[in-house]
């Protein structure tokens, strides 16, 4: 080293400042959606966040649309906590950056979050509302639309659309990374079972259990995959 000082231009200073602001509250963003997510969504929203969301913020020209979401998801975060439903003031705050800035992809994120929010609430016919409306305006083929139409299905199964949820998750499946595929197996196997398909149930059930990961438990998997093998093999004897 020559010891010779490095200049550096304020401008590139003041953009790399913002850059790790930004950065800052993504990961922000990633650790609260990890304490408030419900059952297997959790997963889902990290993978988008990780592969896509650095790009969002880091590239976003709005600074006022990123300050009211920030804004209304620490609302979200510290007022809702881990497990209780998200209050109405919430939901109301992120109503209005979905509506006030949609013309920015910040909105869409809001859009998800009401979607998880009211789905956390029981209100499954908001949740789909609040999903589809996110997946109209999310890139097609990638993350956010694969979490998106991912979230519809499960609303359609919650609200009884069999069918429906059935023909949605099939619709994603090939999209699915290898990380997701145990939650993603796991919730088609649940909706096979409803479906009265047991042999897809256990099919689902047990590709679930080969895939990675931790979501759900070992002993759940083998507990739902024993009960299908069951009354599929009982059903085969009538």
């Amino acid at each position: 080293m020559n010891g010779k000082k490095i200049k550096v231009r304020k401008k590139d200073s003041e953009r790399a400042e913002e850059l790790l602001g930004k950065t800052n509250l993504l990961v922000d963003w990633i650790v609260r959606n990890r304490q408030v997510a419900i059952g297997a969504l959790a997963g889902v929203v990290l993978i988008l966040l990780g592969s896509l969301g650095y790009n969002w913020y880091a590239h976003s020209k709005d600074q006022t649309a990123l300050k009211a979401y920030s804004e209304a998801r620490r609302s979200l975060a510290t007022e809702a906590g881990a497990t209780a439903p998200a209050p109405v003031e919430t939901l109301d705050a992120l109503a209005r950056v979905a509506e006030q800035y949609q013309a920015t992809k910040i909105a869409v994120l809001a859009q998800m979050d009401l979607g998880r929010a009211y789905y956390g609430r029981g209100d499954y016919a908001a949740a789909l509302n609040w999903f589809e409306a996110a997946l109209k305006r999310a890139p097609k083929a990638g993350f956010l639309s694969l979490l998106a139409e991912y979230h519809t299905a499960l609303c359609d199964r919650e609200l009884g659309r069999i069918p429906e949820a059935v023909a949605k998750l099939e619709a994603v499946r090939e999209r699915v990374p290898a990380t997701l595929k145990r939650e993603f197996h796991w919730q088609a196997a649940l909706t096979y079972e409803l479906a009265k398909d047991l042999g897809k149930a256990v099919e689902n059930f047990q590709r679930a259990g080969e895939a990675e990961g931790t979501f759900p438990a070992k002993a759940l998997l083998e507990e739902r995959l024993l009960a299908n093998q069951s009354a599929l093999g009982t059903a085969g004897k009538s």
